[in-house]
């Protein structure tokens, strides 16, 4: 146990070093083609938790988690304006358990917020729409207008987490997924250990994709360079979603 210890930290270290940060903003020197203001987060006094549940249980889908209680008692939530309307989106998060969850936008639609968007997501609190400093996060602009946000689920189960990128935006009172991509995963089975890391870069319109695996044999005695390969991918947005390019 001691040996696998010591090999899985040596991996989880060798893959957080070689890791880089996501990225969903653009980095080139060039202007953006829509000049994007910086997103505001300003609780309403007149949203509250009761409110928040209330209208959960009035409008998902999913019976399972909208008449559970227990399940609604740790929900996290902020008011944002995610789109060029001037009323402010609700974004709201139940994580539930250690990999189940879900996720919900609602939009203000005749005075009155609707659930547009859920999805069984497990989502933390502090990740609801990266970055975190809200105050100070000037989104992704695409060439048409969209402007882009990222939320991190974290799935799996036994011998297995996996942390997936959803890239979407609003449009029409909807909510549209333009990317999803593996930031992490973690995988054991049968004395083999893989990590996979991923990370993304947005720049004029194309999403780069780059992803490191490292797989290693964690019964093995002695400890050994672990296989490794990179893969790297492009997708181009085509005005609605990213597309990869063949």
């Amino acid at each position: 146990m001691i040996k696998k210890g010591i090999t899985l930290g040596l991996i989880l270290s060798l893959a957080s070093i070689l890791s880089v940060p996501s990225q969903a903003i653009n980095a080139s020197n060039q202007p953006q083609a829509i000049a994007t203001p910086p997103v505001k987060n300003n609780v309403s006094p007149n949203i509250t938790t009761d409110k928040v549940k209330q209208w959960i249980k009035e409008q998902s889908k999913n019976k399972a988690t909208s008449q559970n209680e227990l399940y609604l008692d740790f929900l996290y939530y902020k008011t944002l304006n995610l789109d060029d309307d001037k009323e402010m989106e609700l974004v709201v998060t139940a994580p539930g358990g250690a990999h189940t969850g879900s996720f919900f936008v609602f939009d203000q639609q005749n005075g009155q917020y609707q659930l547009i968007f859920e999805e069984e997501w497990h989502v933390p609190k502090d990740g609801l729409v990266q970055p975190d400093e809200l105050d100070d996060f000037i989104p992704y602009s695409t060439s048409n207008g969209k402007r882009i946000y990222k939320t991190i689920d974290h799935s799996g189960g036994t011998g297995i987490h996996v942390e997936t990128a959803h890239l979407w935006y609003i449009e029409n009172g909807k909510v549209v997924i333009a990317w999803e991509g593996e930031m992490k995963k973690v995988t054991s089975f049968q004395g083999i250990l893989t990590v996979t890391l991923g990370t993304y870069h947005i720049e004029n319109d194309t999403l780069h994709y780059f992803a490191n695996s490292y797989k290693q044999d964690i019964e093995q005695k002695q400890i050994k360079k672990p296989d490794s390969q990179t893969e790297a991918k492009m997708f181009q947005f085509n005005g609605k979603i990213f597309e990869e390019k063949l």
